[in-house]
């Protein structure tokens, strides 16, 4: 079997983790529940205005399955977001 170099840039870094932005808004919510699927909502103050973002998970994977349960539960916008 011939051996592959990958280089380092392509290569997935090991401690990254992944999350869901489920919404951004320029006004701060007091509407959104705490938590969506067990996983608590947290808000951050960004230049363009509010983040809100749940889950922190191990793989890409397994955050699909927050992802896909927000699409569902009403955050049409919510996408994956990863970080080292």
């Amino acid at each position: 079997m011939e051996e592959i170099n990958v280089p380092e840039y392509l290569r997935p870094k090991a401690n990254l983790r992944y999350s869901i932005l489920l919404k951004e808004s320029a006004q701060k919510l007091l509407n959104l529940p705490a938590s969506v699927s067990g996983e608590n909502i947290r808000t951050f103050e960004s230049e363009k205005g509010y983040l809100y973002i749940g889950g922190d998970f191990p793989s890409k994977e397994s955050a699909l399955n927050l992802l896909n349960e927000a699409l569902d539960k009403g955050y049409p916008d919510a996408r994956i977001l990863s970080k080292t």
